[in-house]
């Protein structure tokens, strides 16, 4: 575990708890995978235990040392060591001596599966329990002599459920079956034992010597006829089975379900049969033994034909058989050395020939192979028949398949020589997957792969030396010897009795006439001192085995680069160390303990092991090569866990009994059966025993004992485990295994071995360390040195913490396991940096370097070949390469990790919890736990010493109780991205041990979060447990059910009998509420929030008082709420535990309510509303607030929805919000003084987008608990200054300025309370409610400012509305006149202060008046421009003209425009003239030319340019005719435009005056107003002139010029009699003064009719002036100035005088003569009076 300081950029984020779980996950997934690719493998350390060199050339080889010489034990270590003596009954004894005194011959062997042995007295059998001593069961229904004893399960369906093992004793003559029976009660919780005869036992036609059994109840035997035979029976065999049988095998029987007895069969079924089969290898053999009767059978079938032929005219005895029930194989070693596999096929109940070995001959093969060039290996020689002097292989025993894959079997003769088998071919062996399927394992071949001699007599004398020498130098060389190739010492002694497993060998080795000597060699975890091989050039083949294959046929590997080659650490081989029982009490150096002779060893399997079930699942425990992500959807459930479910309570066991009780009384009445009594109807109910299948060990398996499921319905048969087997060195099960137990049968009773583990060992170590006074260092440190650091510290740790109160074992004492702790943190040295490999910089090039000559080159400090610099000046610098700093965690540390892997290796990638759809009715819906309370409690005692000693220890507990805030801090800033501060060793110690600290602070949370997991389940199977036993309570206290009398019988159910039918799958609310977990494995439930939320949301529908789901509420939910709290904290605290508290509060509060204590029922009310606060605070995860996918209500709804029940809707507001704080991405750090734990797994700001999501629940739970309250305050409100609907109001306003994610949460509030009750807005504090009455109701703000006289801040708020975006313009319009309206208020009224807003004087009023101007002008223009958009969208195809009005209807729309802007882009751009003329009087500019060429463009617009007369038309279309008075521009005095109104009229027609005149008159009237006006007030009569804009003068002579060449062109009109007038009225009513009217029309026109015209409208408008200033005094005053200023009748007179009376116009000019002079009549008489 290495950091390169160099990559300090990638730092890690402590901040994300489920992130550093997943962190160190990932860190214990690696240990675990190291402990399963330690190179335990037994095949792989064999195949690496022989080597050999080879020079270049093929036909020199020298030979080598190899690697199988053995070790001795330690100094002071004992493996082998003596536990405990039972001595045979006294009644055994006596008989056995009177037995033998009469020469009667007897037997004796092991039992050790039920931990019984037996003795063959004559013609009686007794079985022995020797663990009780006295309890002895003797069976005396033999017919001849015992010659072997097998044990077996029981097959199906055949015995009732008590019998769990039957027993085969094979006579001389037959085979009987008896059942044993372990009778239990409370005085005796073993059982005593009882044997009880069966009906079963066949005849035998040879003699049986050997005997096996598998876990489906087959039983071989070994005859001595060389075959083997299989004892078959079954309850009844009928006629048909007797014809099929004939020739065949019988029919494989269907296997029961789970937990069903068999049903009695018919009598007319047949009979009770047993019948021994012989099993022969030849089909044509066993043909004609099948249909022959024994007298025809001829003589060649009594020896055993092999393959082709006979091998002698004599038997071969088959002696020893063994079972793998693993790989579906049967061993049968023959007394000739001859050793036959079996296949047992797929299902386990076939039996076929595969192959044979002839042991010696295959071992002479391939020690020839391999001694040549090994000189450790055993020499072929020693396989001669000479040397062997009929030495014979005494026993074969079965390699488990958690000892090897590819080693299957090993066979032990009267030397001590190993034979090691494989059932696979020799390409299989050398393949390279490593896939392993279930026929993978079936035996295919049988070869032989390695020969191990046995130690030699001088290792054996070193190791008895060495055994009680502890002041032995811990620097001395181990003792260590060759496997002896003298034959005469090989062959002098005999060994008797052999046992093999799990890499230890067993002899009981003859040193007597009636004595022998234990020796033990087994598997050595330590490392060596030394390398026992001498590195050679070539490395040893790791490929496989080879078996007899010569070193030339061996796959060669290519050989490496000399300047490839990297050092490679030394494979694990095997090693072995040699131990002896002997007597301790004897002086140093011990002699040998000497013991009776051994008739049978075998490793003793506890009958009633607590750790059976954990043991199995560590087995199972392969690591996946690549995980699944923990947030992942939960997988499928494995096939092989389902059967290892926990088994169910006693008391939903009989409560399911009693259901199915009551279902077997309906259905037989259903049938119409005839009535039986209740009792018949429990016997033939199938019996329910809650488990899915009943485990069993599985025989010849590793460790001790290893408990599988019986092969049965949905069941996988052992083979299926054996392939999923993780394969795991002793260091890595020892604390599960325990100590191993070994059992010698002498013919004084059992003696009980211990095999030590080194565990063991340490605590040896420690024990002698404390009763010296702790002068055992030097003993401690060659210990670690032993087995390494890390190794050591962490047996010291799993001593410490009672790591093996999984296997079963009592603690340590207390005083041990301090020593053990002190000892983990000596041996554990310090985290620190070391320089690792060196980094070379980047050359810095120099300028255009010269190419260097090919031939010279010199060697690079780096040791590559590179180019002689050129002889330049300047050359490539290379700077020097600076050393890496890489840091290595202290042996402390990874000692941690490898403990606390190997502490939740059983369970960690396994469900806990799931539901089988295979079952039916009730059982369905219940839940199945993988751990029950025993297993729970076994692997959370190790977890919570652990967490324990990490937090209370002072030399750890640095790493996890100092505040989480500076460990960050430490770690982010002292360790930045340069090394400088780590260039001195002590800065580098104190960063290392920071480092340190924070990596033990990560594997604390692990450890402390697995501990509370296991915790969580086991307070869920109590809390089950409880509903359980209140279900048989009410069941068995009801009456039981009888057959009911009504044909509508409803099923009885729980001991009632109702007439409603129920649900036909009854559960608990913990099963109802354990959906969501279905399929979680532990290592989910530890580091994925996903699966920490479905936890969360389980218990809190479990613990609410009250549930609104369809499931019922669990009965106890406040127990079970203290429970989680006590037990599981880190899953049920925080905002859980607090909304629980405050829950109960409220129905506390509730009941006093009704009792009329409201005082105290508020109190409570009260306390309830902060309970829920505090625990919205902590509702820091999605799932807190979002709907659930199950329809589980969210803790937050269900907090709101209960304090609105209680009319606490302001509550509620403050809780939603409280959780929408933790959303926003600002919640602020929670103090982590004290208990810092508590602060943990409450779920960090999300990141995702379900934060988002999560953040609008939150505010939408706000805003409909703000509608809620206030409809309940405006229908039950009374005259207060202050309720809770206004308290809920300024939270949300206060709230909303922290809540920046959300902008329309404050907008949403005010929007409920302005549909509910408007009012309440103007109560609020204005910053909060203004943006909102902003946007949705301005005018109620305008209101709001203006009737608290704030007309400067109203006038502010209705220009701001004017000018932001997004608003409508006739929206603006208004808010402009607003505006201007209440800043001419604030300018005449005393004005607020406000530093807000403005203040309002005359000129900001006339700027809003401007302002307001251009606005009306723009929006003139806008409807304009929608009007010629309509008009361009009629046309069939659109043009670019249409695209730019959309364009600038949009701009219009959106913004308010400047005022140059909207005259050059929109005004004149399309021909708006008034708009343009509008534009120049709003702004005041002064220019006459301009403005006489807009109007006459406008007025050219509306007249027709089309006329009958051809000159007429020539002239109006010619630009002299519209040249005005004030025209600048005679070429062109006006601006076309696309207007096109004429729509065929003729000037003549005269229908274009009355548009003119009217589009005139409003436009005059418009911009003769006055600035400061209404629109449409005159200045005066008196003006002698008009605005910049309205050119009157020429206006009327372009008026009058039009009007005279109309009425000349009408032959209806006289023009020569009488003027036109309208232009004349027309300018009147667009209200231009009288006096400039008058000057204008005088001075229009140029020719003599259109002058002529113009003076007899001056005239009438003087006359009409003079006329009404006779009434009207200021019309008088104004006519007096006009006489003044040349509106006099006489100078109009005078001007007529010109004309010719006789020419053209003669009659208007007389007439017009005449109303001057009465208009001067009129004059003098108005001013004479």
């Amino acid at each position: 575990m290495a950091l390169v300081i160099a990559n300090n950029a990638n730092t890690t984020n402590d901040d994300d708890d489920f992130e550093t779980l997943q962190r160190v996950e990932a860190a214990l997934c690696e240990k675990l995978r190291r402990d399963e690719n330690s190179g335990s493998d037994l095949g792989d350390q064999l195949s690496r235990n022989w080597t050999w060199r080879s020079s270049s050339s093929t036909t020199t080889t020298s030979s080598t040392k190899g690697a199988h010489e053995y070790f001795a034990e330690d100094p002071g270590s004992q493996s082998l060591v003596a536990r405990g003596f039972a001595r045979w009954p006294e009644f055994v004894t006596r008989e056995s001596r009177r037995l033998a005194a009469a020469g009667t011959s007897q037997a004796a062997g092991l039992l050790p599966e039920i931990e019984c042995a037996w003795a063959a007295l004559g013609k009686t059998l007794v079985v022995w329990d020797y663990r009780r001593g006295d309890d002895v069961s003797v069976y005396e229904g033999l017919s001849d002599r015992v010659t072997c004893v097998c044990l077996a399960p029981p097959k199906p369906r055949v015995f009732v459920d008590a019998v769990r093992y039957v027993l085969a004793i094979a006579t001389a003559r037959d085979v009987a079956l008896v059942a044993l029976v372990f009778e239990k009660s409370q005085s005796e919780p073993r059982g005593r034992l009882r044997v009880v005869p069966t009906e079963f036992s066949a005849s035998n036609e040879t003699t049986f010597t050997a005997s096996a059994s598998t876990r489906d109840g087959r039983l071989f035997f070994a005859g001595s006829d060389g075959f083997v035979h299989e004892l078959q029976y079954a309850s009844r065999e009928s006629v048909v089975s007797k014809i099929l049988r004939l020739g065949a095998p019988p029919p494989l029987e269907q296997l029961p379900a789970s937990g069903e007895k068999r049903k009695a069969p018919p009598p007319s079924d047949g009979f009770a049969r047993a019948k021994c089969l012989r099993r022969d290898p030849s089909i044509a053999r066993r043909v004609a033994t099948s249909v022959l009767p024994p007298f025809a059978r001829p003589d060649w079938l009594l020896h055993p034909l092999r393959f082709l032929g006979l091998e002698g005219s004599k038997a071969d005895p088959i002696t020893k058989i063994a079972v793998d029930d693993a790989r579906g194989a049967l061993y049968a070693l023959s007394s000739r050395g001859a050793l036959d596999v079996y296949d047992l096929g797929r299902e386990g109940q076939q039996l076929s020939h595969v192959g044979r070995a002839d042991v010696s001959r295959a071992a002479k093969v391939w020690a020839t192979a391999h001694s040549a060039r090994d000189t450790t290996a055993p020499s072929p020689h020693l396989f001669d028949d000479k040397q062997r002097k009929n030495r014979k292989i005494v026993d074969v025993h079965v390699v488990s398949a958690l000892e090897s894959a590819t080693v299957h079997a090993v066979c032990v003769d009267d030397a001590g020589f190993r034979f090691y088998f494989s059932t696979q071919s020799r390409s299989s062996m050398t393949s390279s997957s490593s896939t392993t399927s279930e026929d993978s394992l079936r035996p295919r071949a049988l070869v032989l792969v390695h020969v191990r001699a046995p130690p030699p007599n001088s290792l054996w004398d070193e190791a008895r030396k060495r055994l009680l020498a502890p002041s032995l130098a811990t620097e001395a060389p181990e003792a260590r010897a060759e496997p002896s190739r003298d034959a005469t010492e090989i062959y002098s002694t005999t060994c008797g009795a052999t046992f093999y497993s799990s890499g230890v060998l067993a002899l009981a080795r003859n040193a007597g006439a009636d004595a022998d000597r234990l020796l033990s060699s087994s598997v050595d975890a330590r490392r060596g001192r030394a390398a026992t091989v001498t590195p050679q050039s070539r490395p040893p083949s790791t490929g496989g085995f080879f078996g007899g294959l010569s070193p030339t046929q061996q796959p060669q590997q290519q050989q490496p680069k000399p300047q490839q080659q990297q050092p490679q650490p030394q494979a694990p081989t095997l090693r072995e160390s040699v131990a002896e029982l002997a007597d301790e009490a004897a002086a140093t150096p011990p002699p040998p303990r000497l013991v009776p002779r051994v008739w049978a060893l075998a490793e003793a399997c506890p009958r009633d092991d607590a750790a059976a079930k954990l043991r199995a699942l560590h087995a199972l425990s392969k690591t996946p090569q690549r995980p699944d992500p923990v947030d992942n959807t939960p997988s499928k459930i494995d096939s092989l866990v389902r059967p290892l479910a926990a088994k169910e309570s006693d008391a939903f066991v009989a409560t399911e009994n009693r259901r199915r009780y009551g279902a077997a009384v309906e259905s037989r009445y259903r049938k119409s059966t005839k009535s039986k009594s209740p009792a018949d109807v429990w016997s033939e109910t199938p019996e329910y025993r809650g488990e899915v299948s009943s485990q069993r060990p599985l025989h010849g398996g590793r460790h001790v004992r290893v408990d599988l499921p019986d092969p049965g319905l949905h069941v996988p048969r052992p083979r299926a485990y054996a392939c999923k087997v993780a394969p795991l060195s002793e260091l890595a099960t020892q604390h599960i295994v325990g100590e191993r137990r070994l059992v010698a049968l002498t013919r004084l009773g059992v003696e009980e071995l211990g095999r030590c583990r080194p565990s063991d060992r340490f605590r040896a170590l420690l024990a002698s360390s404390l009763a010296s006074g702790g002068r055992g260092g030097a003993a401690a440190r060659a210990f670690r040195d032993a087995y390494g650091p890390v190794e050591t510290c962490a047996m010291a740790l799993s001593v410490a913490v009672g790591a093996d109160c999984a296997s079963g074992a009592a603690p340590d004492n207390a005083t041990l396991r301090r020593a053990a702790l002190a000892a983990y943190l000596d041996l554990g040295g310090r985290p620190s940096y070391r320089e690792g490999q060196q980094a070379l910089p980047p050359p810095v090039p120099a300028p255009a370097p010269a190419p260097a000559p090919a031939s010279s080159s010199v060697r690079s400090p780096f040791g590559a070949s590179a180019p002689a610099p050129a002889p330049s000046i300047v050359q490539t610098y290379v700077p020097p390469p600076r050393p890496q700093l890489q840091f290595h965690h202290s042996p402390r540390h990874d000692a941690l990790v490898l403990v606390a892997s190997r502490l939740l290796r059983p369970a960690w990638f396994k469900a806990v919890v799931w539901f089988d759809e295979r079952e039916t009715g009730p059982l369905q819906a219940r839940a199945k736990f993988l751990l029950d309370r025993r297993d729970l409690t076994a692997l959370r005692g190790p977890l919570t010493e652990l967490r324990a000693a990490l937090r209370d220890e002072p030399a750890l507990a640095v790493a996890t109780r100092h505040d989480l805030l500076a460990a960050d801090r430490a770690r982010r800033g002292l360790r930045g991205g340069d090394e400088s501060h780590l260039r001195d060793a002590q800065a580098r110690d104190a960063d290392a041990a920071r480092v340190e600290a924070l990596a033990l602070h990560r594997v604390y949370r692990l450890v402390a979060r697995a501990g509370e997991a296991l915790a969580l389940l086991d307070v869920l199977l109590r809390a089950r447990d409880a509903e359980d036993r209140t279900n048989w309570a009410a069941a068995k206290d009801a009456p039981p059910p009888q057959p009911p009398k009504i044909p509508s019988l409803a099923l009885v159910v729980i001991g009632s009998t109702t007439q409603k039918k129920l649900e036909q799958k009854p559960c608990t609310a913990v099963d109802a509420h354990l959906k969501p977990l279905a399929g979680l494995t532990l290592r989910e439930l530890v580091c994925s929030r996903k699966a920490h939320e479905l936890v969360r949301g389980c218990l809190r529908a479990l613990v609410a008082p009250s549930s609104s789901d369809k499931v019922k509420p669990y009965a106890w939910p406040h127990d079970l709420a203290r429970e989680l709290g006590a037990s599981c904290g880190l899953f049920f605290r925080g905002g859980d535990a607090l909304a629980h508290a405050a829950s109960l509060k409220l129905a506390r509060a509730e009941k006093l309510a009704l009792s009329a204590r409201h005082a105290e029922a508020d109190q409570e009310t009260k306390a309830a509303s902060e309970g829920y606060v505090l625990a919205a605070r902590a509702w820091r995860s999605p799932a807190d607030v979002l709907p659930a996918a199950n329809g589980q209500t969210p803790a937050l709804a269900a907090a709101c929805n209960a304090l609105r029940a209680r009319n606490q809707g302001a509550a509620a507001v403050r809780c939603a919000l409280a959780c929408a704080a933790n959303f926003t991405g600002d919640a602020a750090e929670e103090s982590v003084g004290g208990d810092w734990e508590s602060a943990l797994y409450r779920g960090t700001a999300p990141t995702s987008s379900d934060s988002a999501a999560a953040l609008k629940a939150c505010l939408d739970a706000a805003v409909d608990a703000v509608g809620g309250e206030l409809r309940r305050c405006v229908s039950v409100r009374e005259h207060t200054e202050r309720d809770s609907a206004d308290d809920a109001l300024a939270a949300c306003c206060a709230a909303s300025i922290s809540i920046r994610n959300a902008p329309d949460f404050l907008d949403r509030v005010l929007e409920a309370a302005r549909e509910a009750d408007p009012a309440r807005l103007l109560s609020l504090p204005l910053p909060a409610v203004e943006p909102f009455l902003r946007k949705r109701d301005p005018a109620l703000l305008w209101r709001h400012h203006a009737g608290r006289g704030r007309h400067a801040a109203a006038a502010a708020l209705m220009e701001d509305l004017a000018t932001a975006s997004g608003a409508k313009l006739d929206d603006r319009v208004g808010c402009l006149v607003r505006a201007a309206d209440a800043a001419r208020r604030a300018c005449s009224a005393p004005q607020i202060v406000d530093d807000q807003a403005p203040l309002c004087d005359a000129a900001r009023v006339r700027d809003l008046d401007e302002l307001l101007a251009v606005a009306r002008l723009q929006q003139r223009c806008l409807r304009r421009a929608r009007d010629l958009l309509h008009d361009a969208r009629r046309l069939p195809v659109p043009d670019e003209r249409a695209r730019d009005l959309e364009r600038v209807c949009q701009t219009l729309e959106s913004r308010l425009v400047g005022v140059s802007e909207l005259y050059n882009d929109v005004a004149s751009r399309y021909g708006m003239w008034d708009v343009c003329l509008a534009t120049l009087k709003v702004c005041g500019h002064d220019d006459e030319p301009l403005a006489v060429k807009l109007w006459t463009s406008l007025i050219k617009r509306l007249v027709p340019n089309n006329a009958r007369d051809p000159e007429l038309r020539r002239e109006l279309t010619s630009a002299p005719f519209w040249v005005a008075p004030g025209c600048t521009d005679a070429q062109e005095p006006f601006w076309e435009d696309d207007y096109d109104d004429d729509q065929g009229q003729c000037f003549e027609d005269g229908a274009w005056r009355r548009p003119l005149r009217d589009a005139v008159s409003a436009l005059g009237r418009e911009l003769g107003a006055d600035e400061l006006g209404a629109p449409g007030v005159s200045r005066g009569d008196d003006a002698p002139w008009t605005g910049p804009a309205f050119p009157l003068k020429a206006v009327a002579a372009l008026l009058q010029r039009l009007a005279t060449r109309a009425a000349d062109a009408d032959p209806a009109s006289d023009a020569d009699s009488a003027a036109p007038k309208w232009p004349a009225d027309c300018l009147l009513d667009a209200g231009a003064p009288r006096l400039a009217l008058c000057l204008a029309l005088a001075d229009a026109g140029t020719a003599p009719l259109e002058r002529l015209h113009g003076l007899a409208n001056a005239a009438d408008v003087l006359d009409a002036w003079a006329l009404k200033a006779r009434d009207d005094a200021r019309a008088r005053a104004a006519l007096a100035a006009g006489l003044r200023h040349g509106a006099d009748p006489d100078a109009l007179a005078a001007a007529l005088r010109g004309f010719d009376g006789r020419g053209r116009g003669g009659p208007l000019v007389q007439r017009t003569l005449e109303r001057l002079a009465l208009t001067s009549e009129r004059v003098e008489a108005l001013f004479s009076r």
